[in-house]
């Protein structure tokens, strides 16, 4: 998520301390400040046309600082933030009716730790694990009806590893090993029972003819080896 726009003041800030608040022509209130040395310290609170709450945020010494949230004009959240400083540091999240589709952990204004994703209907979607704003870690995917569907290893923002696709039943279907971002090494399709069907191997990235490929692999995967 991008760090929300800083609305400009209701007025020359300089000598500002207190509760600053801009209505729209019609008399509504459009914005609602707190103030403390000339800089938003505290509450800030923007309303839609119709006055509704649409955002919510606090800051310190000028600075966001805090939960921020989004609502909808019907008043549900779309958006739950924490910020240190200026920077998201801490749980944020997305929804859309009232249910998340994200929610994920900042530090110092990176991604670290794991990303969740959903469907409308609330089923998990995909696990991604970040560190220091990178993919770093495993991936899963899912099916709707909760089953892994694919496991993807990444290291510093790289796939490095087996990536590995599974059946409902959590059979391995097929296995493609890489390095760097790069295949590397035997890709291998499976059959329904498990046996291989299909494969061809890879250096750096780039298929290496069938004359030169060298012993078949076992089958193995994120979920063991058989």
């Amino acid at each position: 998520m991008s760090a929300p726009e800083d609305p400009p003041p209701p007025s020359p800030t300089e000598s500002l301390d207190g509760i600053v608040e801009r209505h729209a022509p019609n008399g509504v209130l459009a914005e609602q400040a707190q103030f403390k040395g000339g800089v938003l310290d505290g509450r800030l609170a923007i309303f839609y046309p119709g006055g509704a709450l649409n955002l919510e945020m606090h800051y310190l010494g000028g600075k966001l600082d805090g939960p921020f949230t989004e609502y909808a004009p019907d008043g549900s959240v779309l958006t739950r933030q924490t910020w240190r400083a200026g920077l998201l540091d801490g749980p944020a999240a997305q929804f859309a009716r009232e249910k998340p589709i994200t929610d994920m952990v900042y530090s110092a204004g990176k991604l670290h730790g794991d990303m969740r994703t959903y469907n409308e209907a609330g089923q998990i979607v995909s696990v991604a694990a970040y560190v220091d704003g990178e993919l770093d870690g495993i991936t899963v995917l899912y099916r709707p009806d909760g089953t892994a569907m694919r496991v993807v290893p990444y290291r510093a923002g790289l796939i490095d590893g087996d990536v590995v696709d599974y059946d409902e039943g959590g059979n391995a279907t097929k296995l493609s090993p890489h390095k760097a971002g790069m295949p590397e090494g035997w890709t291998v399709e499976y059959d329904a029972r498990g046996g291989e069907k299909k494969r061809a191997l890879f250096r750096a990235g780039a298929p290496v003819p069938d004359e030169d490929a060298a012993a078949k692999p076992k089958r193995r995967g994120w979920f063991g080896e058989k």
